[in-house]
């Protein structure tokens, strides 16, 4: 028998958002994804939200200090925004096996997206 993958989903972002209503979008995109309603609810039951600046080196280094296991970082930024955060992640000793997942757009031109390839480079091999 195949085991279960234990996922927690921590967000963060400058926002204020109350648990109700990151709930709510976790749903939506799990519901999206058609995944059962049963592991939508166990996944919320962990679920959480941080209001936090990560661009902010303490606070980016107190959310992941008080993460555990590996670490799936979910970029869902501006192409600028992501290589600033990409600096100070560099500067953090991250646990082995992290990985770094990026949406669209991939920076502004060709140069712009091979320089952040590189830099995520010097975060994770």
């Amino acid at each position: 028998m195949e085991s279960e993958r234990k996922v927690r989903v921590v967000g963060a972002d400058r926002s204020e958002l109350s648990e109700q209503d990151w709930h709510g979008k976790i749903r939506t995109a799990m519901e999206a994804g058609e995944v059962p309603a049963e592991r939508i609810e166990a996944l919320l039951t962990t679920a959480e939200y941080v209001k936090a600046d990560l661009l902010k080196p303490d606070q980016l280094a107190s959310l992941l200090g008080a993460q555990t296991g590996p670490l799936v970082l979910y970029f869902a930024l501006p192409p600028q925004v992501s290589v600033k955060l990409c600096a100070l992640l560099e500067t953090i000793d991250l646990p082995p096996g992290t990985r770094l997942a990026l949406e669209k757009p991939f920076g502004h031109d060709l140069d712009a997206a091979r320089a952040l390839n590189a830099q995520l480079l010097r975060v994770v091999p």
